[in-house]
């Protein structure tokens, strides 16, 4: 426990390693804890559960050729009242997962992919919480990510940056692809609108480029798509409007293909 109850720091630099067994920073409502792993071979490998902020706050930043490993989930923002963030900056720098994360729960998250770094996990679920990525080079590989439902979750894919899946599923929030070489591709599908009650959208401008096996837009959701070299791309159907109220727009210049429509 980092911050258990009063403030905890831990710092690993070029070269050193640790080993964890489990992970919790910010662990009280009024704790803060604090992690940099930072520099060319800085380790830490965490065989369970990662909680970056439990009930209170906490943050982690790992760069500049840093590794981290996590066996178990993680969670940045458990719980109520809690803020977390994680920041993953810079060439080679990898946090690779075996579990699914979760940006947040119920308390707010922020995740930062930027400068060349990558973040692999399993399934990814955003909240009341942020990701952005950006950046040339940089990317973040989910299996699966989920918009939830009634939550503020957003999602941000700017200047270069690159998520890539196989399945991708906004129930409630907004994602953003924004900017020359700046993509988001799903090998299996896509689904905008999926929650029962809330709105969530998906605005590709500036260059951005959304691809999936299949685009289904249903529920509350829409999908805007705006400006030259703007482009959504469905290599198999691409269905528009099963209940709700829900929309397709192209505009500026911006391209949109599938196979069947």
């Amino acid at each position: 426990h980092m911050g258990h109850e009063g403030f905890g720091e831990l710092r690993v630099e070029a070269g050193a390693s640790v080993h964890s067994r489990e992970v919790f920073l910010g662990f009280d409502e009024a704790a803060r804890g604090e992690a940099i792993i930072t520099g060319a071979d800085a380790r830490w490998s965490v065989n369970q559960t990662f909680t970056i902020a439990e009930s209170g706050s906490a943050s982690v930043t790992m760069s500049d050729g840093a590794f981290v490993r996590g066996s178990g989930d993680v969670f940045i923002g458990r719980r109520n009242g809690s803020v977390g963030a994680a920041t993953v900056a810079g060439s080679g720098t990898f946090w690779d997962i075996f579990g699914k994360i979760h940006v947040g729960s119920i308390g707010n998250g922020t995740l930062v992919v930027a400068a060349g770094s990558r973040v692999r996990n399993l399934d990814a679920t955003i909240g009341n919480g942020k990701v952005e990525v950006s950046g040339a080079g940089t990317e973040w590989n989910a299996r699966s990510i989920t918009l939830s439902e009634r939550a503020s979750g957003e999602l941000v894919i700017r200047d270069g940056g690159v998520v890539t899946g196989e399945f991708a599923n906004l129930a409630g929030g907004e994602a953003l692809i924004e900017g020359n070489g700046s993509r988001w591709d799903t090998s299996m599908g896509m689904q905008v609108g999926a929650g029962a009650v809330e709105s969530s959208s998906l605005v590709i401008r500036d260059g951005g480029t959304a691809t999936a096996a299949n685009v289904r837009i249903s529920g509350f959701g829409g999908i805007e798509v705006r400006g030259s070299g703007s482009s959504l791309i469905s290599e198999g159907e691409l269905f528009v409007g099963y209940l709700g109220s829900n929309s397709l727009i192209a505009a500026d210049g911006a391209f949109i293909k599938s196979s069947n429509a």
